[in-house]
C-alpha cells in the first residue's frame, strides 16, 4: 500500500486531522477507490500504521523516494504485526546471515508453529486464514524487495540509504533488522549516531 501511505501521509501532514483525513478518502475518495467498504478498509488499514510514527518519519514518507517507500512501508508493517517483523528478524534475517539465500516453505511453516504454540491468538485462527496470513507476508515481502518473488522466495539484501537508515535508526533501530542488519551492524550504526 505504498500509493495509499503516502496520500494519506501528505494529507495528514497538511490537515494535522485524521478525522478530516477520512472524511476527504470516503467522501471526496482522493485515492480513487471503487466502493466505499475499500476506502474504509484501506484507510483504517493505513491509519493504523501511520500513527505509530514519529513527525520526521511521516515527513520522510513525502519525500523519500519509491524504492525507499517500499522499504519504509516494510518497516510499517513490521511494526505494525509483529508476526511480520518475528518472520524476516528470526527467520530470513538469520539465513541471510549464514549464507543462506532461499526461503523454504519448510521454514515458514517451522516458525508459524513456534509461534502458535504460544500464541492463543494463532491457535484460534482457521487454516484459510493462515494460508491468507502467509499469503500476504510473502507479498509484504517481494513488494518490499526482500525476496525476489513470492514464487522462487530468493532473499536478497536491499539497498538502504544513508537517510532511510538514519530515520529508522534515530526511532526505531531494532527494526533495522527487517532490512537483514546484523545486531553487530546495528550496535555499529547506532554508536555512530551517538557520537
Amino acid at each position: 500500500m505504498t500509493y495509499e501511505t503516502e496520500q494519506l501521509t501528505g494529507l495528514y501532514l497538511e490537515h494535522q486531522d485524521w478525522a478530516k483525513v477520512q472524511q476527504l478518502v470516503i467522501d471526496d475518495n482522493v485515492l480513487q477507490k471503487g466502493t466505499v467498504s475499500t476506502r474504509k478498509r484501506e484507510f483504517a488499514e493505513v491509519k493504523k500504521r501511520l500513527k505509530k510514527l514519529s513527525d520526521d518519519e511521516l515527513k520522510f514518507i513525502v519525500g523519500c523516494t519509491t524504492d525507499e517507500l517500499k522499504l519504509f512501508c516494510l518497516y510499517l508493517c513490521s511494526r505494525t504485526y509483529r508476526l511480520v517483523y518475528e518472520f524476516v528478524a528470526e527467520v530470513i534475517r538469520d539465513k541471510y546471515l549464514m549464507f543462506d539465500y532461499s526461503i523454504l516453505d519448510s521454514d515458514y511453516v517451522r516458525f508459524i508453529e513456534s509461534k502458535t504454540a504460544s500464541s492463543v491468538k494463532l491457535q484460534s485462527i482457521t487454516e484459510k486464514t493462515q494460508y491468507k496470513i502467509k499469503q500476504v507476508i510473502f507479498r509484504i515481502l517481494e513488494q518490499a524487495t526482500l525476496i525476489d518473488s513470492v514464487k522462487t522466495k530468493n532473499i536478497q539484501k536491499p539497498y538502504i540509504s544513508e537517510e532511510l537508515q538514519s530515520i529508522v535508526s534515530k526511532n526505531s533501530p531494532n527494526y533495522l533488522s527487517v532490512f537483514l542488519y546484523s545486531d553487530t551492524d546495528i550496535q555499529v550504526i547506532q554508536e555512530d549516531l551517538n557520537v
